[in-house]
């Protein structure tokens, strides 16, 4: 391991390779769109019961991603999914 630390009374501070433990060589989730056959892969619905439940408000909605493509944000639809097994339907 490299060690990078400096005399302190030259600089002011002691500079270290920070440690796994740290935080800063834990990879961190990145976010990320998922189209609809993953979506319905996730949930069981069908697309008709995806956009009815959208139009209802309770659904994530998707986003555009082109001119003709969408998607939805991972993190949301994880969340939903652990909001209904949380309240068991």
């Amino acid at each position: 391991m490299t060690d990078y630390s400096f005399k302190q009374e030259e600089i002011g501070f002691v500079l270290h390779e920070p440690k796994a433990d740290e935080g800063f060589l834990t990879p961190q989730p990145k976010e990320r769109f998922i189209r609809l056959p993953e979506v319905r892969r996730r949930t069981g619905f069908a697309r008709s019961t995806i956009y009815l439940h959208i139009s209802l408000g309770i659904f994530p909605k998707n986003r555009k991603l082109g001119a003709r493509s969408v998607g939805w944000v991972e993190s949301e639809i994880d969340a939903w999914i652990k909001t209904r097994m949380e309240q068991g339907q």
